[in-house]
């Protein structure tokens, strides 16, 4: 997996949001899965660099896991290795934050209304209009 499950639950904000654990763990795979899709769409050259990068980035920290280390901790230290492995880091943290903070649920629950529940409204609005 290009970005891991644990690396994504370790920084994406879900407190204060009130989700249930099946909800949140839907919402790290449907994360995990737009950073893999996002990936995929970029030129070879660009790709295969970070697919490499990636797979480093998950034996670390299963090497990392297995020696104790928390996923923050491992994370942390694998960007002191280098700007190539802080730029993996960021381009996922940056990839889930948008994705995460763009969800409908997520926008649900922060009382934002998403783009369907405007809709929603505006056809609402303007069909009671017409019905007058």
């Amino acid at each position: 997996m290009l970005a891991p499950r644990a690396y994504l639950s370790s920084f994406l904000p879900f407190e204060g949001l009130n989700l249930t654990p099946a909800a949140q763990d839907n919402l790290i795979n449907e994360t995990a899965r737009f950073v893999r899709d996002e990936v995929m769409l970029a030129p070879f050259h660009l790709r295969a660099g970070i697919v490499v990068f990636a797979l480093l980035f998950n034996l670390w920290l299963a090497i990392a896991r297995l020696g104790g280390l928390s996923t923050v901790t491992a994370a942390t230290r694998w960007e002191k290795f280098g700007a190539p492995m802080r730029s993996l880091t960021r381009l996922i943290r940056s990839l889930a934050l948008l994705y995460f903070c763009e969800h409908p649920a997520v926008l649900e629950k922060q009382g934002v209304l998403t783009a369907k529940r405007r809709q929603e409204i505006f056809r609402a609005r303007h069909s009671s209009r017409e019905a007058a």
